[in-house]
C-alpha cells in the first residue's frame, strides 16, 4: 500500500486514500502560496484606483469643474487604469474611477469632472 504525504508539509496522511493534506491549516497555507501572485496584483490596482479616485475627488471637492491633462499628470493620476469606460453617442468618453470620472473635451487636453449618475431603482 501506497503512503501520501501532505501537499504543504510533508507529513503522512492518514484516513482517505483520496487524502491530500493533513488538516484545514495545511490546506489553506498550500492554495495561499499558490494564490499569492494574483492577490498581489490585485491590490496593486486598487491602490492604483483609489489614488486616481483621490485625485478626482480632491479636484470636485475644491470647485472644480474641469482638469488639464498635464494637471493630472503632475498630480500622479495613472492614465490607464479605470473602473469604468463608458462611450456616449457623440463619441465622447468617460473615464470612471469608482463613482468620480473624467469626460473627454474637444481638445483632448484637457477633461470635465463628472459623477457616475445613480441608476434608477427597480
Amino acid at each position: 500500500m501506497r503512503k501520501n504525504n501532505c501537499k504543504e508539509c510533508k507529513e503522512p496522511l492518514t484516513g482517505r486514500i483520496d487524502k491530500k493534506f493533513c488538516s484545514d491549516s495545511c490546506r489553506c497555507s498550500f492554495f495561499n502560496k499558490l494564490n499569492v501572485k494574483e492577490r498581489n496584483e490585485f491590490r496593486r490596482i486598487n491602490r492604483i484606483l483609489k489614488q486616481n479616485r483621490k485625485i478626482l475627488k480632491r479636484l470636485v471637492d475644491s470647485g472644480r469643474a474641469k482638469a488639464s491633462l498635464e494637471e493630472l499628470e503632475i498630480m500622479g493620476f495613472a492614465f490607464g487604469f479605470a473602473t469604468e469606460v463608458v462611450v456616449a453617442n457623440e463619441g465622447q468618453v468617460k473615464y470612471f474611477c469608482y463613482d468620480i470620472g473624467l469626460k473627454t473635451e474637444a481638445d483632448s487636453l484637457h477633461f470635465a469632472l463628472v459623477h457616475k449618475e445613480q441608476m434608477p431603482q427597480s
